[in-house]
């Protein structure tokens, strides 16, 4: 009545760095504030509500994104959609790297309606073991949030454009469910640079700040990239985006995508898909822009 088990305390890196962890091997990670155990896939996260993550190092990950140190002390996200509640496989057979899902929660009050998915239609697609949603977020939030053009009909094909701060719901804490449904967050830079290694591009390129093209990611991304076929079943859509000055520009020229990743009080990192360009471009953009969302599983 007065004693309790202390498990073995660490940071994230230090349990990175266990070689061939024993199934039911339980830490406690003092960068995360948790108890994590490894399940034999990957490492378990005891705070974050059911949360599947794994380790930069083990055994999930191929093609050398071990080898990404920017990511090797990061959680990654890699919950197959088969694990979602109401989810049953629905492929397409013509998105050969992508699997997709209907999703019986799918609705205006969840995820949202979305080009490709009005309802629950093909709402999720499976890459690399990661589960995405398949539309953009189109969750009207208190502020921050905006319809192109301030047309609500658009925001019913493209979903909104968010402000960094009501994407991430006011927090800063990466990986956050921001303005995501419950079971879902506001996904990472490296929880993209996965997604991106998946698809084929090079470890050594994923740090770059501006243009990656390897692989041809963009293209596998979207069909209204150059030389898009949106293999991926990503579906990434064209939406624009809204200045901080409040002028909206460039829709059906370009996708952004936020991550919950930021570097300053102003800045965090996003992903830009462009018609004219076959790769991926990782930059930092000023937070008072509004630009589109995707949720990934937890």
């Amino acid at each position: 009545s007065d004693q309790g088990v202390l498990f073995p305390r660490m940071t994230s890196s230090e349990r990175d760095a266990i070689a061939n962890p024993a199934q039911g091997l339980t830490i406690y990670n003092r960068t995360e504030n948790c108890l994590q155990w490894w399940n034999n896939s990957g490492w378990y996260d005891a705070c974050t509500g059911n949360t599947f993550v794994a380790s930069v190092s083990g055994s999930s990950f191929t093609n050398g994104f071990e080898n990404n140190t920017t990511c090797s002390s990061k959680l990654i996200s890699v919950t197959p959609c088969s694990a979602v509640a109401g989810a049953s496989i629905n492929d397409d057979a013509s998105t050969t790297e992508g699997i997709e899902y209907d999703w019986t929660e799918a609705s205006n009050t969840t995820l949202g309606e979305g080009f490709g998915a009005p309802s629950n239609t093909r709402a999720l697609v499976e890459i690399g073991g990661q589960c995405w949603a398949k539309f953009n977020m189109n969750i009207e939030t208190n502020s921050g949030s905006f319809c192109y053009q301030n047309n609500a009909n658009i925001c019913a094909t493209d979903g909104r454009l968010y402000q960094w701060d009501a994407a991430m719901d006011n927090t800063t804490a990466e990986r956050d469910q921001g303005a995501c449904p419950d079971g879902w967050h506001v996904p990472s830079d490296c929880e993209w640079m996965y997604l991106e290694n998946t698809l084929g591009m090079d470890v050594a390129e994923q740090d770059i700040i501006g243009q990656r093209n390897t692989g041809d990611v963009g293209s596998q991304l979207s069909s209204d990239t150059s030389n898009g076929d949106n293999s991926s079943g990503f579906s990434a859509l064209l939406a624009g985006r809204r200045r901080a000055t409040g002028a909206f520009f460039e829709r059906n020229l370009l996708a952004q995508f936020w991550t919950s990743t930021n570097t300053s009080a102003n800045l965090a990192i996003y992903r830009r898909l462009r018609t004219s360009q076959t790769g991926v471009r990782r930059v930092n953009l000023n937070k008072d822009n509004a630009i589109s969302l995707r949720c990934l599983k937890d």
